[in-house]
């Protein structure tokens, strides 16, 4: 175990050293601390845990901590109960940005954004314990040619329920024109509706 100055205090949770410096810095004898099973504390907002360690938070909010898996960041927020609780941001294998927003209990739950490659957003909404709810928007992306960014529009705006397309709904056409707007279920229109521009130009095609 790594013996920090008086600036800071060392504990044991589980397997992880915890360590707190005042100053908001790591002393000299701390900053090998990586190479362990553990990882680092900078203060009791700005937590990194490495490789599932357990922290004890004494039934208190962490408003600052970041997840490891291995090397990858797969999370950083706020965390409870030794799981992600409150806001964070949630990360994929290649720490791109998948989702950011509200978390109960380690699940999507609450208001919260979807991404893909992290910066082309999928969907703004509701979720209920990982699963879209209530209502949200879908977007979609048109295929462009490098160095020209994608053209980011909205695919559908309304209701889900156990994350598909179910309800009151409307879906557009990537010029923004109306496709359909009615009553969805499990994400096809189904009961009263109304079909428009069913002969689109080429600007209007969805994908």
């Amino acid at each position: 175990m790594p013996v920090c100055n008086p600036l800071c205090k060392i504990c044991k949770c589980s397997t992880i050293i915890v360590v707190l410096s005042r100053n908001n810095g790591l002393c000299n004898d701390c900053k090998n601390i990586n190479n362990c099973n553990i990882y680092k504390v900078l203060s009791k907002n700005n937590i990194h845990i490495k490789n599932n360690n357990k922290i004890e938070d004494n039934g208190s909010l962490i408003n600052d901590i970041k997840y490891y898996n291995g090397d990858k960041l797969v999370y950083e927020g706020q965390y409870f109960n030794n799981m992600p609780n409150g806001y964070g941001i949630q990360y994929d294998n290649l720490e791109k940005m998948v989702y950011k927003g509200m978390f109960l209990n380690g699940l999507r739950h609450g208001h919260g954004l979807g991404f893909q490659h992290g910066k082309y957003i999928l969907y703004e909404g509701q979720w209920e314990r990982g699963i879209k709810v209530g209502n949200g928007i879908i977007y979609n992306r048109s295929y462009s040619t490098p160095p020209n960014p994608p053209k980011i529009w909205k695919y559908y705006q309304g209701e889900f329920i156990n994350g598909y397309r179910s309800g009151k709904g409307i879906s557009y056409y990537e010029s923004g024109k109306t496709y359909y707007e009615g009553t969805w279920k499990e994400n096809k229109p189904c009961g009263y509706g109304c079909l428009l521009y069913t002969s689109p130009s080429p600007r209007d095609k969805r994908q």
